[in-house]
């Protein structure tokens, strides 16, 4: 099965920013997501090896303080609009608990950022999310607390996307 390990802020920031995905999506036709930081993605193949990773993980990463350090967009589909976090977390530490078996290559969470928009190609339309979302969240700090696993990659619908499994950072997840 095709998912992925996020990284997801505290309750009441889940909400502020979730507001923020839903609005835009809404006035834009565009796809509604849970707000999140990846910090894996594409992972193919059976659950187990990732819940076991997890397992491995949670309990050595503490919550952390992440900050709104800019909103950026780009051309890329997933970073249409986006959140650049500073984050009190570092890959060096994350890559002491994530097993070579189930990531290899670079992709354990490069440039931190939680994406506001999917799919936003027109250039006026990514300014004026920017624009708004700098006055609303730019500075912004919150916790980081869960850890995710979620049925999601790009082979999948984003509509079809489901968290499968929830643990809060510094716990296990059940066996």
């Amino acid at each position: 099965m095709d998912h992925s390990v996020w990284l997801r802020p505290e309750p009441g920031a889940r909400a502020k920013i979730q507001a923020s995905i839903n609005r835009f999506a809404s006035e834009r036709n565009m796809q509604v997501f849970k707000a999140h930081m990846t910090l894996i993605g594409d992972l193919a193949g059976a659950l187990q090896p990732t819940i076991d990773a997890c397992n491995s993980l949670a309990p050595h990463i503490k919550p952390f303080q992440a900050t709104v350090a800019s909103v950026d967009c780009s051309d890329d589909f997933f970073k249409a609009v986006y959140l650049r976090l500073e984050v009190e977390l570092s890959r060096q530490t994350l890559a002491q608990y994530i097993p070579e078996t189930l990531v290899t290559d670079d992709r354990v969470f490069r440039h931190p950022h939680i994406s506001i928009a999917y799919g936003a190609s027109d250039a006026g339309v990514r300014e004026q999310i920017t624009g708004f979302l700098e006055q609303a969240l730019l500075g912004y700090s919150f916790q980081v607390d869960e850890l995710a696993i979620v049925r999601s990659a790009v082979s999948i619908p984003i509509d079809e996307w489901k968290i499968l499994y929830k643990m809060k950072l510094g716990a296990t997840l059940p066996g």
